[in-house]
């Protein structure tokens, strides 16, 4: 059985309401989260199969903020979960920033306005290919 639960880690209330209500619609289990350090703390208490977070947000890390922290929770999830689905969402058409984040590990960078299909497609198949991941894991142990 495929895990459906999800962290909405975005800055901006009525952006992650939205998308709480496209999760929630679609028969996703949701937490939410304004910014990167509590959007890290959520991951590490709660493991959800799936993380969309935004790009752009306010990070603090050691006391010191970091302005795109979307990256840096993309990396964090990612070191600690190397199966985490993560679909990262940005205002901003930034090439170079499309790239860092599908390089550090993202399965989808998906530019806002967000359309609706799009997000909850790229977030099945970043499921699917998040199980598959395990499985062929477990079957390489023996387990």
């Amino acid at each position: 059985m495929v895990q459906r639960d999800v962290l909405i880690v975005e800055e901006e209330p009525g952006i992650r309401s939205l998308l709480q209500q496209i999760f929630l619609a679609a028969g996703y289990k949701c937490l939410l989260a304004g910014d990167g350090g509590e959007g890290l703390k959520l991951f590490r208490r709660s493991r959800p199969a799936l993380v969309v977070t935004d790009l752009r947000m306010p990070m603090v890390t050691g006391g010191e903020q970091v302005p795109s922290a979307g990256i840096e929770l993309l990396k964090q999830v990612r070191q600690e979960d190397p199966d985490a689905a993560v679909i990262v969402e940005s205002g901003a058409a930034d090439v170079r920033s499309e790239i860092a984040c599908l390089k550090s590990g993202a399965y989808a960078y998906i530019m806002k306005p967000i359309i609706m299909d799009e997000l909850l497609i790229a977030a099945e198949r970043a499921l699917e290919r998040r199980q598959l991941l395990i499985e062929r894991r477990q079957r390489e142990e023996g387990v």
